[in-house]
């Protein structure tokens, strides 16, 4: 029996109902055949789960786009859960910008070791019955291990010994390391002119990555608009302003967080990144990742209280 009720307003639209005393036993993982839109219509605080995430709390007017063959499931509430489905078989695809901009950015690699394997999918569970990742790592370091190819690449880079990516990531660095050398000479004209070959050789590989990736089902020239404007976001006040609430919410310095952030965009010509990524991508994430206790981070505590949730 369902654990639900259902009934088809037309041809390839549902509308679903979960009682408030639905039996969580019943609520299995499960996937579907074909791309779905569903569409909160109520919920008395159900939550939706995907696979290797968090679960998220479903609101009124929320909108989902859920692909065929993806794990999720909803956990139940207090009160009743109603939804309306929307099969998508051979239709157009519309989904909101914030919703592509998660798209873009979702990263379901829990260990950062390049694969989506079962080690990620135990993470995630143990994130979702509300372990801290640092309290896993403690636990469990075996499933976070860091993993180089024998070029000394991080896996989760996809440039493996020999390949024109790790090719092109070397010539990176060794131009930078030139350009430092031309600097420390006085030869500042010729070393900002390394510095902006190595830059844009960077942005160049990263961009044909990006376009690999570009499934999404709308227009090709909707599609570009968005995700070039999710993956080229500049240094502006809107930038600041994000690091700054990162600060305050998580009680570091704002000009700490400001000098971490420009760390990671050094790095990511410096260093690599992993595929796809562009440069303020991979700030965002050593940002998100730096605490005060990791060698590495230059963020700093704040005096000032941490700011509540």
């Amino acid at each position: 029996m369902r654990p639900y009720k259902q009934i088809i307003e037309e041809a390839g639209t549902l509308l679903r109902e979960f009682a408030s005393d639905s039996n969580p036993d019943e609520l299995h993982w499960h996937r579907d055949y074909h791309d779905r839109k569903v569409t909160i219509i109520e919920s008395g605080g159900w939550k939706i789960q995907f696979d290797n995430e968090m679960p998220k709390l479903m609101s009124e007017g929320d909108n989902y786009f859920i692909q065929a063959g993806q794990w999720h499931r909803v956990i139940k509430g207090t009160g009743k859960l109603t939804l309306r489905i929307q099969e998508m078989k051979d239709e157009k695809v519309y989904i909101t910008k914030s919703q592509l901009i998660d798209l873009v950015r979702e990263a379901k690699d829990q260990n950062k070791d390049g694969e989506n394997d079962f080690d990620d999918v135990k993470i995630a569970r143990m994130l979702a019955s509300g372990m801290t990742k640092e309290e896993i790592k403690k636990k469990h370091p075996d499933l976070f291990k860091e993993y180089k190819d024998s070029g000394g690449n991080p896996v989760q880079y996809g440039a493996p010994p020999g390949s024109k990516r790790a090719k092109q990531l070397q010539q990176t660095r060794d131009d930078l390391a030139r350009a430092k050398k031309l600097r420390k000479d006085g030869k500042t004209k010729q070393a900002k002119e390394l510095e902006q070959r190595a830059y844009k050789r960077r942005d160049r590989m990263e961009e044909k990555e990006r376009q690999k990736k570009e499934s999404v089902r709308m227009t090709e020239t909707q599609l570009r608009k968005f995700i070039r404007e999710v993956l080229t976001e500049k240094l502006s006040k809107k930038t600041k302003a994000t690091l700054k609430k990162k600060a305050e919410k998580r009680g570091l310095t704002p000009g700490s967080v400001y000098k971490e952030f420009q760390k990671g965009l050094a790095a990511y010509a410096t260093s690599g990144s992993r595929k796809g990524m562009s440069a303020h991508q991979w700030a965002h994430a050593r940002v998100n990742s730096a605490t005060p206790s990791k060698s590495w981070a230059v963020v700093k505590k704040s005096k000032a209280k941490k700011k509540k949730k």
